[in-house]
Order: structure tokens, then sequence, then C-alpha cells
């Protein structure tokens, strides 16, 4: 009854009756640690307050620590909040609990690659190399793992490298992102005309850094 009333206020767009519903039923069920986790579903996907996403969902571990999803939603809330560390201390508790983490249907690709995306925003290039490596191995189709292994070439100076992987990413379902990077590449590497295009395409698609990038280099 309580998850069919939040998912049709979810349905009506009814937010905020989906969090007096929560709370509701918090007050009453105090215990329960599925509800911490809905409500800190709620803070990181409706209201985007990263910060009461990671109290709930550390309260929900406190009652419940065998369920890992909430240790990935945790994750994710605390990358928003480019806490790295965190995040990747959270990502390391579910990698020593894989068979656990498969058995619960949670993708070790895509663990894999959120924490090599970490370890590439902390310039920590070498560690995270091998972790995107392997979670190409075990999932090839996921445009974004593309997109991380790309920006880490850019980043060690392996364009050729970067083009090929921002260009499988793009294949796979064009980001604004892999268009980015795939125009910085190819301006490395001379390729200006069609570099200029995907950096306006970039620019088109919300990636404010390409226009300055075309203001300098594409004149």
């Amino acid at each position: 009854q309580y998850d069919n009333t939040v998912n049709k206020k979810y349905k009506n767009r009814d937010y905020d009756g989906a969090l007096s519903t929560i709370n509701e039923a918090i007050d009453i069920y105090p215990d329960s640690f599925f509800l911490y986790i809905s409500r800190g579903d709620y803070f990181r996907l409706h209201s985007k307050k990263y910060i009461d996403a990671i109290v709930d969902y550390s309260k929900s571990i406190q009652l419940n620590s065998n369920y890992l999803q909430v240790f990935f939603n945790r994750a994710l809330s605390k990358a928003a909040l480019k806490d790295r560390i965190g995040a990747i201390d959270d990502y390391d508790h579910i990698i020593a609990n894989q068979e656990d983490a498969i058995n619960q249907n949670i993708s070790m690709a895509v663990v894999l690659n959120n924490k090599a995306y970490c370890l590439v925003e902390l310039q920590r290039y070498k560690e995270a190399l091998p972790l995107v490596n392997k979670a190409l191995s075990l999932d090839s189709e996921k445009n974004f793992i593309w997109d991380t292994r790309g920006e880490l070439y850019y980043k060690t100076n392996n364009f050729k490298g970067c083009i090929a992987d921002m260009s499988e990413a793009n294949s796979l379902g064009v980001t604004s992102n892999s268009l980015y990077y795939l125009g910085l590449a190819k301006l490395k590497l001379g390729l200006k005309k069609t570099a200029c295009e995907d950096l306006s395409e970039a620019g088109q698609m919300g990636t404010s850094e390409a226009y300055d990038v075309i203001k300098k280099s594409c004149q």
C-alpha cells in the first residue's frame, strides 16, 4: 500500500506529497531501513539535496548494511558533492562484497567505471585505467564507460586513444562530454575542421566550455 501510494504520487509529479507520505511512514516505522532509502532517493533524485540523501542512506546502512544498493546510491550523492574520496570508499565496499553485489543485480561494470571516474577527477590516472579496462571487459555496450576511458586518455595525452573511445561512446549514444573531448583531441592532432564541428555540437548540447575553445581555436 505504501509503495503504491508513493509511486502514484511520483507518477503524478506530486513530489511534495510523496515526501509527506514517506515521512509519515518513517514516523510509524522508524526502524525500517527501506524507508530511509526511499527518502534518500527522493532527496537525491527529486530535490538534489545530496547531504540530506547521504544522511538518510547512512541511517539505512546503520539499520541494514547487507543491502549494497544503498552504498551505490550514497556514492552517487557523495560524487555529486565532489566528495570523490568518500564515493570511492562506498564503491570499494561494494567491490569487496562483489558476490553479494552481483546477487543483488548491481552492475560491477558500472561500479568499477564510477570508481575509475572518481580517480580520473582526482588525477590518479594509473589507478583508474585498469578499473575502466575491467569495466569495459564486463560491459562494452555502455557509452559512459567508453567516455570515462576517453577522457582519461585525453588527460594523459593519448589523443588517438581518446578519439577512438569517444567515437565508440558516441556510436552507442551521443553525449556532450564525449563530443567535447573528441573535439579537443582532434584539435591536438591538427584536425581542426571536424574538431570545431564536434565542439559546436557539444556546445549545443550544453557544454559551455566548448564555446570557450571555439573562440580561441576555431576562428
